[in-house]
């Protein structure tokens, strides 16, 4: 689990890949210039990503992407899986108070 800015920081430094896991229509609301993918779509394409590579993934709180984190560790191998704490949200709040969130 990562906090906001660290999030950020590897968005900025392309250390880790990022992925918003939101379903399209959340995306469309409020977006932070990274990899988009839903969550079901993520699970259709696996065979585009490497198990060993660093992934950090978002979603609006961060519960869809703890659950997804989990699968893919323990169903899929995937060694190095992070999640945002408070998601989109916390972004959010943190980085652009002024926004509404959905």
């Amino acid at each position: 689990m990562m906090n906001v800015e660290e999030c950020k920081e590897c968005i900025s430094t392309r250390t880790k890949r990022v992925i918003d896991i939101r379903e399209n229509w959340e995306h469309t609301i409020y977006s932070i210039g990274i990899q988009h993918l839903p969550m079901a779509n993520l699970l259709e394409q696996l065979d585009d990503f490497n198990q060993n590579e660093e992934l950090v993934l978002l979603c609006k709180s961060g519960k869809r992407a703890e659950a997804l984190a989990n699968l893919l560790e323990t169903e899929y191998g995937f060694t190095h899986v992070s999640i945002v704490e408070g998601g989109i949200t916390a972004w959010a709040e943190k980085f652009d108070p002024t926004n509404e969130l959905y």
